[in-house]
């Protein structure tokens, strides 16, 4: 999961992890709403 709070960042930061072969599971802007859909 990614946590930031800039969208274009973090779009960019999860198709970085997914070329690295790790599974995005979401992207989400705070880390309340990380501890949520964990």
């Amino acid at each position: 999961m990614v946590v930031e709070d800039e969208i274009i960042v973090a779009v960019n930061l999860g198709q970085k992890l997914k070329k690295l072969g790790y599974e995005l599971v979401g992207i989400t802007s705070s880390g309340e709403e990380a501890i949520q859909k964990a």
